[in-house]
């Protein structure tokens, strides 16, 4: 019996190769693959809180109510955040394999859970702010918890970095100011423990934790459970260890002259080509989310930076000396609708 061959839908997320992509296909199965590289994006306790609508012509991309964390997250920032990196990818794969693009940001449709329509156009164009070897880096990319080398980054890798963020409503902060370094660090250990004593927040995080999100075995994930739950104790704590942020040689902000929804999906938008710019320099990114997470955390940090605008992601960068662990994903046709 011939078995038949696996469809973009079912195909592990994963194992993508270039190659296959379907020139001679249709329109349809040209554009469930590249969804596949948009599906590798990061996202807050890697949720993954996007579904997609599929046309001819047309990708809508929905934000999905039930993988909202509303606990750490009561404002969405971080479930937009998450749609903007979704969104960056598949910009980036849509120009790699020659399409064009036309983007509406919460374009107000009769379905609320439409955040972003892409209309897709049969010409592409390189643009200056994602360059070819940007896709490339989207199957490499990792969010790397644990500490970072004491390497410091050179200039013109920091000039690439600055060089992502071509909206001028957002601005990219990047420091090796120790003074600054040190004062996020102690806002970072606030946000912690604040988070810690939260029963709701804990539960939350160890729902997380036991839906495998990020990525540890079976076992290992019912122990931190319970202890998050329970005990209010991280086992292996899977968002980086206490001194990580100390750890590393840069501390950086995207910020924005606003907070509404769309500077957050364009924030998300920066924040992943930074990502896939640092994977490009053998650079490694975590965004520090315990800073922006209580009002009392928030506004401390918040007067730290009170010419730049409203913050809205912190992160680390810096060398570390081991990739960043992989994270499960779901599968193509779990995101369609």
């Amino acid at each position: 019996m011939r078995l038949q061959p696996m469809t973009p839908l079912d195909a592990d997320p994963r194992a993508l190769r270039e190659e296959d992509f379907p020139r001679q296909g249709s329109r349809w199965d040209q554009l469930q693959f590249v969804l596949r590289y948009a599906i590798l994006a990061p996202s807050n306790r890697n949720t993954q809180p996007w579904s997609f609508t599929l046309g001819r012509d047309q990708i809508s991309i929905h934000a999905e109510s039930l993988r909202w964390q509303p606990v750490s997250d009561p404002q969405q920032r971080e479930l937009r955040i998450s749609i903007g990196c979704v969104l960056e990818n598949l910009l980036i794969a849509l120009q790699h394999f020659g399409f064009g693009h036309h983007v509406t940001l919460c374009p107000g449709t009769r379905d609320a859970s439409i955040l972003v329509q892409v209309a897709v156009l049969d010409r592409g164009v390189t643009l200056p702010d994602r360059p070819s070897s940007l896709f490339g880096a989207i199957v490499r990319r990792r969010t790397h918890h644990g500490r970072y080398r004491a390497r410091a980054i050179g200039a013109s890798a920091l000039r690439r970095l600055q060089q992502c963020n071509v909206d001028a409503d957002l601005r990219l902060l990047l420091t090796q100011d120790a003074a600054i370094k040190r004062a996020a660090y102690e806002l970072m250990l606030t946000g912690e423990a604040l988070g810690l004593a939260d029963a709701k927040y804990r539960e939350e995080l160890a729902e997380c934790i036991a839906a495998g999100n990020f990525g540890a075995p079976w076992l290992l994930s019912v122990a931190q459970q319970f202890a998050l739950a329970h005990l209010g104790a991280r086992l292996g704590d899977p968002r980086g260890g206490r001194k990580s942020l100390q750890s590393s040689p840069v501390f950086g902000l995207i910020s924005g002259s606003n907070g509404t929804g769309d500077a957050q999906i364009r924030a998300g938008q920066l924040l992943e080509r930074l990502y896939l710019t640092a994977t490009l320099q053998g650079l490694s990114l975590q965004p520090v989310s315990q800073l922006l997470e209580f009002e009392r955390v928030k506004a401390g940090f918040s007067r730290l930076f009170r010419a730049g605008g409203v913050p809205i992601i912190p992160f680390r960068l810096g060398y570390a000396d081991a990739s960043g662990r992989l994270t499960p994903r779901r599968r193509l046709g779990e995101v369609m609708r």
